[in-house]
């Protein structure tokens, strides 16, 4: 007799997962690497099944729209808002749950910190999915153990409470607001740290990059918009095949793909950088930390 995982778990309401999302999911996720395909379809379903089933209760649920940029840079999870709450949503194909573990930007990072964190667990085969707890913010700051190694917060089973109902009955009927999260914030790298770090990151050798420099560092990269897009491009663009012509960034012409500095950093940093006065650069370096910031855009 073949065990199913509904089969361990009776009691869970399982949510069904049509389709339609599967086939959104699969083609969405077939348009990146096969490097972090899985991990992009994985969070893809779970961010498209479960927005469906927040906006049951509060309709004016939406979920960020550059999810994908977490998901390339191994991040798991992504954030559902409503009513000024962040509840991020940690999926996981696990078939038998001993506990919650949550990427350390959720935690760390001020712009991407949640008021919540739900456990979903995915059953590929069976297409199904449930809640099977949930745990706050506060919660998972003052008990989570936090493992170095794999830069997570994790609490067991039996410290996650598992009626994720009471949570949303709480915000439907009491409109609680967001907690008072208070997270530390994190300083910008220097220019020229900066420039070292895309070198180290943008290597797409380099298997984990969250891991691979302090976690301050790549929190302040991961928390800026353009610097993750561009670390993104940097580590799985392909070269071009037309010459590059340095010389005429300085004219504001860029080869299509490419972005200018000022789009990528403070324009208040810009003039430390480069010379406007002059067709060269301001020392024997810069022309490749020009190029750094001018990355190709996917």
């Amino acid at each position: 007799m073949n065990l199913r995982v509904t089969d361990f778990y009776p009691q869970s309401e399982w949510l069904y997962i049509s389709e339609h999302i599967e086939k959104e999911a699969r083609e969405f996720s077939e348009s990146f690497p096969a490097s972090v395909r899985s991990i992009i379809y994985l969070n893809s379903l779970a961010q498209r099944l479960l927005l469906d089933y927040f906006r049951e209760d509060f309709p004016n649920a939406i979920t960020e729209t550059d999810g994908e940029t977490f998901w390339q840079l191994g991040i798991n999870g992504s954030a559902i808002i409503w009513d000024n709450l962040r509840a991020i949503i940690v999926p996981s194909e696990a078939f038998d749950i001993e506990e919650l573990e949550v990427c350390q930007e959720w935690v760390n990072v001020p712009q991407l910190a949640g008021d919540y964190y739900l456990a979903v667990q995915i059953d590929m085969e069976e297409k199904l999915a449930r809640f099977w707890g949930y745990t706050t913010w506060e919660k998972l700051q003052e008990r989570g153990t936090y493992n170095q190694r794999v830069r997570c917060y994790s609490l067991t089973r039996n410290e996650v409470t598992e009626d994720v109902d009471s949570l949303f009955l709480i915000h439907q009927y009491y409109r609680k607001q967001s907690n008072n999260k208070e997270v530390s914030s994190l300083l910008n790298p220097s220019l020229d740290r900066l420039i070292q770090l895309f070198d180290i990151l943008g290597n797409p050798e380099l298997t984990f990059p969250r891991r691979s420099v302090a976690f301050e560092e790549w929190g302040a990269i991961i928390a800026n918009r353009n610097w993750r897009e561009n670390l993104i491009a940097r580590r799985f663009s392909q070269k071009e095949s037309e010459p590059i012509h340095l010389s005429q960034w300085f004219e504001n012409q860029f080869t299509k793909g490419w972005r200018a500095i000022e789009e990528v950093i403070s324009p208040r940093l810009v003039p430390a950088f480069k010379d406007r006065k002059s067709t060269r650069l301001n020392s024997s370096h810069t022309v490749i930390s020009y190029a750094v910031f001018c990355l190709k855009k996917k």
